[in-house]
């Protein structure tokens, strides 16, 4: 089965990625991700949800890496 790109599933991989690049000290490639994801999930989820809270506070913490 093949979930698209906004799915809920590859929402949370996508995000798991984003935190793995932030762990390899990749803060550019894990903001770009990071916001692609913070976006995705603001439309899926709305910007209340537990998941978008998630993604928001990693985006801050890598921007203050950058």
């Amino acid at each position: 089965r093949v979930l698209g790109a906004e799915h809920p599933d590859t929402l949370e991989t996508r995000y798991s990625l984003c935190s793995a690049l932030y762990n390899q000290d990749k803060y550019g490639e894990a903001e770009a991700r990071c916001r692609e994801v913070l976006g995705a999930q603001r439309r899926v989820f709305g910007a209340e949800h537990p998941d978008t809270r998630q993604t928001s506070q990693l985006l801050a913490k890598i921007s203050n890496h950058t």
